[in-house]
């Protein structure tokens, strides 16, 4: 007799969303079935935006964040900053001054 995968059958995603069939035994949820409004997801993410906010953290540094650690490596071998922040610029396609800006507040502490 053959025996048939077992299907997990319904799992919570988010209450404000309900209850989402299960695509495989693998998957807790099809996260592509989500679907939510904009006022959904500032709800859940309501208390870290109040906290990024209150802290001057850009919406758009994370864009930053992993030229910022390349930054961070390059200095670690000598590169000077000047060299530094020009290469990324150059290979990312950003303004010299973007970086600079946004490097400094990334380096900032909360």
């Amino acid at each position: 007799m053959k025996s048939t995968p077992r299907r997990i059958g319904y799992s919570p995603v988010l209450p404000s969303v309900g209850f989402l069939p299960s695509c495989d035994a693998g998957t807790l949820y099809n996260i592509n079935n989500v679907r939510m409004k904009v006022t959904e997801l500032l709800k859940i993410s309501s208390e870290a935006l109040k906290l990024m906010s209150e802290n001057g953290i850009y919406l758009d540094d994370y864009k930053y964040v992993d030229a910022y650690e390349q930054f961070l490596r390059m200095r670690m071998f000598g590169i000077k900053y000047r060299s530094a922040i020009s290469m990324l610029a150059q290979e990312r396609g950003i303004g010299e001054r973007t970086l600079q800006r946004a490097f400094k507040r990334l380096a900032r502490e909360c």
